[in-house]
């Protein structure tokens, strides 16, 4: 088959090859010339200010015409909060403004004034919006209220509460999305961008980090106990073990994933999904907003509230082929279309690009190229398995053409070219495809006269085959104390020197040197560093342009900065309990490496077993210990060696032996615990948590103010009445937990006040007697001379001391007659309270008399 049958196949069929390229499931072929009404390139299809401010208030101002609640948030870095409070927004039907964090832009407060809402509420705490800034955005509002947290998912976690109690109490459980979070300075999060008209209208969106779910975020996907949860984004925006653990808190047995290659593919994934037909998101009508920048934070509630998805583009001059396959694929529907942003964050160029694809028409005169035509190994956009081809897609004006010429310029050499052969092509329809084109890059100059007015454009110069070099992947060597560093390159490359590499860390310089290099250029360069050691947190950056491809191209286009050097793994352990079978170790970052190896314990019988969910890198950071030939025991160590395991950047942790020791259950006594004390304490042995006035069980009428702790291992306990004699005070068993979860006391602990002490029997109490004893019905102490007297004729004196030698409390005291005589029908008398047992029960209750015989 020559080229012209096989354009005369393809002429009206394009559509169909460029849905095939981009991978959009269930779209066919495309009428040509369809929705012509469609033109995002008209001015009045834009909403660009001077800045994010005045554009997000003209965004306000050309959806609400007025409002009971407007939403303001910070717009200084990439709005996570006000992407965030989407599912707020449409609840409340409320449009969001932006604000810096210490003033309030005019723009703002003018779009306030004009809107005149009872109610504004702030998104963000002191760091986000100041409080002079809350109190000038709320002046002369009814209500003016703020939602912040401790952090962006808290945040977030406190928004959809606050959205949800503002619902019936009987509003169905939405579906969730789950969206990364933990992006930071002016990178926008553009996952969360292009899904905020659906949570607009209806689907909220809880944050997460890359490669763990916050504790805020499992507890509002608890508490919203969604239908459906989908993650946004690849494996790298959103681990499959988060998603995992997304799932497992929401309650479902899995999170569907929305996924493209990069962020406007994965616009179009939102905007072709399930999720957003079940919302009402239509097919007439789109947004268009630049994917790299944040001018177009308040757009998607302007979205959600008409209807249509949002879509990003690649680059300010950039459609970036997944959108443009969306509108080609839907041109046959489109009406029209919302630019977001001035033409510095969405350029002419593209809005044109954006004509062309939906099936609209340029004004009059103009030729829009969509498309650039880099060969280096183009699509095989007729599907016939011969060479690749190459699209040019552009815009022709309302006025009949009279004349349309195409030359294809070699890229090596711009004074040649030849004419493209359009025979068969539509070329009305705004496409013409170049078959067969040899491995290279071709520029197109495209000449069209119309209307009598005459448009030449030249597509933008390709790149050579390979490309601008690129740094391929994070060097190695990102460790602490590292003094080398190894960059690897998409291909060889040469002048890579001295000055080109910098760090965070300024006291560091970097010698570069090639490894196996060839004909003067390397694909691997090792960095020697001096003046010091990478320490955690530093970055190491290459400037742009610093190294040559063997074609004669710079790069990379623009500076690459590593990320941040991780300190050394640290560890923590769960289930140090007598009684385990398995121990949970959760690393502060993913790694790899543990093996059975890295474990000992002090109990030589017993063997470990470590495993894990791993990531698509191989790593995880929660690690389950199978413990076998037995289970944990009091006293038991487990040894975590070190260096035992390697994170990503291949640092080994931690940094040195994690030595844990199974502590046994707590056990409890009493301390202050006498007659007459209006409180006790509780002793444990080790520290615990977990004590209540429930736990105890008290004698009748009495009853507990109130259980603090003086530390963790004693705790005080306020009574309402003092204690009496003879009470029973019991701690029931498994009333605590230790710092290792282990409960106790293993038994309930009960404590008695004995009863008031008693004289039981007096011997050798007689006249004349040198000496007597009186014996008590329990051990005594605090028993003196005065406490015995008499009223003998002979006038007795008595001295008293433990019949114990050296004893302080005794049961039975001898009294000795220390001066006078004992006559018949004396008596003695013991005071009364003269003694304490050893509850400090004072006694005996009444004063004890005897007569001698």
């Amino acid at each position: 088959m020559d080229k012209r049958q096989k354009t005369r196949r393809r002429a009206a069929g394009i559509g169909a090859g460029v849905a095939l390229l981009v991978g959009l499931g269930g779209i066919t072929g495309v009428p040509a010339q369809a929705a012509v009404g469609f033109n995002p390139s008209a001015a009045d299809a834009r909403l660009g200010g001077a800045d994010r401010y005045q554009t997000a208030a003209l965004i306000a101002q050309k959806y609400w015409t007025a409002s009971s609640t407007v939403i303001v948030a910070n717009g200084e870095t990439n709005g996570i909060d006000a992407l965030s409070a989407s599912y707020l927004a449409g609840v409340k039907q409320a449009p969001i403004l932006l604000t810096s964090a210490n003033s309030v832009p005019a723009a703002t407060a003018a779009a306030i004034e004009a809107l005149n809402p009872s109610e504004v509420i702030v998104i963000g705490g002191e760091p986000s919006v100041s409080t002079a800034t809350f109190a000038e955005l709320t002046a002369g509002r009814t209500t003016g209220k703020r939602i912040s947290g401790i952090d962006r998912f808290d945040t977030a976690a406190k928004i959809i509460a606050e959205a949800r109690a503002a619902l019936p109490a009987n509003a169905p459980a939405p579906a969730a999305i789950l969206a990364r979070g933990d992006v930071y300075g002016t990178t926008i999060a553009a996952d969360a961008l292009s899904a905020s008209p659906l949570g607009y209208r209806g689907i909220p969106i809880v944050l997460t980090a890359q490669g763990s779910l916050p504790g805020v975020s499992a507890s509002a996907l608890a508490s919203l106990k969604p239908t459906s949860l989908t993650a946004l984004g690849s494996t790298q925006s959103i681990s499959a073990a988060t998603a995992s653990a997304a799932a497992s808190a929401a309650g479902v047995p899995t999170a569907s994933r929305l996924e493209g290659t990069d962020r406007s593919a994965t616009a179009v994934a939102i905007a072709t999904s399930d999720l957003a037909t079940s919302v009402g998101l239509g097919k007439t009508a789109v947004g268009l907003a630049n994917g790299f920048r944040v001018d177009a934070l308040a757009a998607g509630p302007a979205a959600g509230k008409a209807g249509y998805p949002l879509l990003l583009t690649e680059s300010a001059q950039s459609l970036g082929s997944a959108t443009e396959a969306y509108l080609r694929a839907n041109s046959g529907n489109l009406i029209s279309g919302q630019i977001f942003g001035d033409a510095s964050a969405v350029s002419t160029s593209v809005t044109d690009a954006a004509v062309t694809s939906g099936g609209g028409v340029p004004s009059s005169g103009q030729v829009a190229p969509v498309s650039n035509p880099v060969a280096g190994l183009p699509a095989n956009l007729d599907n016939q398995g011969d060479q690749p081809d190459v699209r040019v897609s552009f815009g022709l004006s309302a006025a009949p053409v009279t004349s349309f010429t195409v030359q294809r310029v070699s890229s090596s050499n711009a004074a040649v070219s030849s004419p493209v052969n359009l025979t068969g092509q539509d070329v009305t329809s705004g496409s013409f495809i170049d078959y067969d084109v040899p491995l290279g890059s071709w520029v197109y100059r495209i000449t069209v006269t119309s209307g009598g007015a005459t448009s030449t454009v030249v597509t933008q110069t390709p790149v050579s085959i390979a490309g601008a070099p690129v740094v391929n992947g994070q060097p190695t060597g990102l460790t602490p104390g590292s003094n080398s560093v190894t960059l690897t390159f998409d291909q060889p490359v040469s002048g890579l020197s001295l000055g080109e590499v910098t760090s965070s860390n300024g006291s560091l310089s970097f010698t570069p040197t090639a490894v196996a290099p060839s004909g003067g250029r390397s694909a691997t360069w090792t960095l020697a560093v001096a003046g010091g050691t990478l320490q955690a947190g530093n970055t190491v950056t290459l400037a742009a342009g610093s190294v040559v491809n063997a074609q004669g191209v710079n790069g990379p286009a623009t500076g690459f900065t590593s990320a941040p050097v991780v300190a050394a793994p640290t560890v923590s352990v769960a289930g140090l309990q007598p009684g385990s079978s398995s121990l949970t170790y959760t690393f502060d970052q993913p790694v790899s490496g543990f093996t059975a190896a890295d474990l000992t314990s002090n109990n030589g019988v017993l063997t470990f077993t470590p495993s894990a969910t791993l990531d698509a890198n191989g790593r995880a950071s929660v690690w389950t210990v199978a413990i076998g030939g037995g289970t944990l025991a009091a006293s038991n160590t487990v040894t975590l060696s070190a260096n035992a395991v390697v994170n990503g950047q291949g640092g080994t942790g931690p940094s040195s032996p994690n030595v844990q020791t199974v502590l046994a259950a707590p056990v409890a006594s009493f301390s202050n615990f006498f007659v007459g004390a209006s409180y006790i304490h509780v002793d444990f042995n080790v520290g615990v948590t977990g004590l209540e006035a429930s736990d105890f069980t008290l004698p009748g009428g009495q009853s507990i103010l109130g259980v603090s702790s003086h530390s963790p291992q004693q705790w005080h306990v306020d009574l309402a009445s003092p204690v009496a004699a003879g009470e029973t005070y019991t701690l029931a068993a498994n009333s605590v937990v230790n710092s290792q979860g282990t409960t106790g006391p293993v038994t309930a602990f009960t404590a008695s006040i004995a009863a008031a002490p008693s004289v039981s029997a007096v011997s050798g109490w007689s006249p004349n007697t040198t000496s007597f004893t009186i014996t008590f019905d329990q051990a005594v102490s605090g028993f003196t001379d005065s406490e015995v007297t008499s009223s003998g004729a002979g006038n007795p004196v008595f001295s008293v001391a433990p019949q114990t030698a050296g004893a302080t409390s005794d049961t039975t005291w001898v009294v000795t007659v220390s001066s006078g005589t004992v006559s018949s029908n004396d008596t003695f008398t013991v005071s009364a309270n003269a003694v304490q047992n050893a509850d400090g029960t004072s006694g005996p209750t009444t004063a004890y008399t005897s007569s001698a015989a």
